[in-house]
């Protein structure tokens, strides 16, 4: 009898120190949009295509001549000031300069899909935690109203005890059912801080300052599943940054082997020079043959096929295996689909079972134990219905992703 107090009091500081379901709070937009904001790993890939972009001006300026200046003091046969400039201007080299350029082109593209890679991965990622969020704020709502409901019943038995129409075992039978839901309630705030925790995690939110998150408007259930067409959703999915990138990794493999090829060709080149005390220039071509290296450019230009080869594989291996994810997808959405209104109509079963439960145990003729039983029935049907409602949402939004529908 002494502990009901404290347990209530600390109840009541535990509830109040959570939002409640009126406040406003951010969307999942709201929470994506600042994820890309300051999402390292979208900063980094971000610096990378920088990278990319000088490489890529940088391979321009390959095509300009190469200049050269030396002044010195020599002093045999006798002291005299030296003046030198070399001019060299690559005028065939079996194109290389071109496929180079082409090379960066390719390679700077990379690096955007890349990013494009870093935010979509984050996406992913921030729904998902989003999602658990939810159904872990739901869970706590629902078990806050749950440690609220035995809490009066409570109090109601004890009236009944006093008034000798229930046993002492009965009394402490509730009593007992009342510490499990508080110990419910624990474990759901618990699972709530850590899902809060890990939400601003990943997109970079301050610990200290508060986040509720609310559920956005699209999150409004239909009456029936939309249409989720495997073949025509891949059909969109083709175009992901994923797939773009494996395209990308091949055409940069075919340029760095035609490099390649092009070393096999003669060189030719323009060079000039100029002795400026003396006032002499000489002018000249050059070409260069390359005829035996002991094999070492054959390889390199065997193992760059090979690398073509390899990479086809690999782009051929993530067709399939997104084609395989997009199937995944929809049959899940499809099973949590059912499963919730499966779910909501088994919840309006066992709350009218509840409710005649309730007045049977109010006027003692329902024993605590049928009581409780019927109490935690309704209690799992609603937790399940609100982790397939969320769960289906969740793959909805994914194949929202796999469409492009969602930037």
């Amino acid at each position: 009898m002494k502990i009901i107090a404290p347990i209530s009091l600390c109840a009541a500081l535990l509830l109040s120190a959570y939002p409640v379901s009126g406040q406003t709070g951010w969307t999942l937009d709201m929470c994506i949009e600042y994820g890309m904001q300051n999402s390292l790993e979208i900063e980094s890939s971000e610096l990378q295509y920088r990278q990319g972009h000088n490489s890529y001006i940088g391979s321009y300026m390959e095509m300009l001549p190469e200049i050269q200046h030396q002044t010195g003091w020599a002093i045999h046969p006798q002291p005299h000031l030296t003046s030198h400039m070399e001019i060299s201007l690559g005028i065939f080299n079996g194109m290389a300069r071109i496929n180079n350029i082409n090379l960066k082109s390719a390679s700077l593209e990379r690096y955007d899909q890349e990013i494009s890679q870093a935010k979509y991965d984050l996406k992913i990622s921030v729904t998902q935690a989003y999602m658990d969020l939810l159904i872990a704020q739901e869970m706590a709502k629902m078990g806050e109203e749950g440690y609220k409901g035995i809490e009066e019943q409570y109090f109601k038995t004890q009236a009944l005890f006093k008034g000798g129409r229930i046993t002492h075992s009965a009394l402490l039978e509730i009593e007992s059912q009342k510490s499990s839901e508080w110990a419910k309630l624990i474990e759901y705030r618990s699972t709530l801080s850590y899902r809060l925790l890990h939400l601003k995690q990943l997109i970079n939110f301050p610990y200290s300052e508060d986040l509720f998150v609310i559920p956005d408007q699209y999150m409004v259930l239909r009456g029936e599943t939309p249409p989720m067409e495997v073949e025509e959703i891949f059909s969109k999915a083709i175009k992901l940054p994923y797939i773009a990138i494996a395209k990308l990794d091949i055409l940069r493999e075919k340029y760095s082997a035609k490099i390649l090829y092009g070393s096999c060709l003669p060189h030719l080149s323009f060079n000039m020079s100029v002795d400026i005390p003396n006032r002499m220039s000489t002018v000249g071509f050059h070409i260069s043959l390359p005829i035996f290296n002991r094999g070492s450019l054959l390889t390199e230009i065997r193992n760059a096929n090979l690398n073509i080869k390899q990479r086809e594989l690999e782009l051929e291996k993530r067709y399939r295996d997104l084609y395989s994810e997009i199937g995944m997808a929809t049959l899940q959405a499809r099973t949590c689909y059912e499963q919730y209104i499966a779910s909501l109509n088994q919840v309006s079963a066992v709350e009218e079972s509840f409710k005649y439960a309730q007045k049977q145990f109010d006027l003692g003729l329902l024993t605590p134990f049928d009581y409780n039983y019927t109490r935690n029935q309704l209690h799992k049907a609603r937790s399940e219905s609100i982790q397939a409602k969320y769960k289906y949402l969740f793959h909805l939004k994914i194949i929202d992703y796999y469409q492009g529908e969602t930037e």
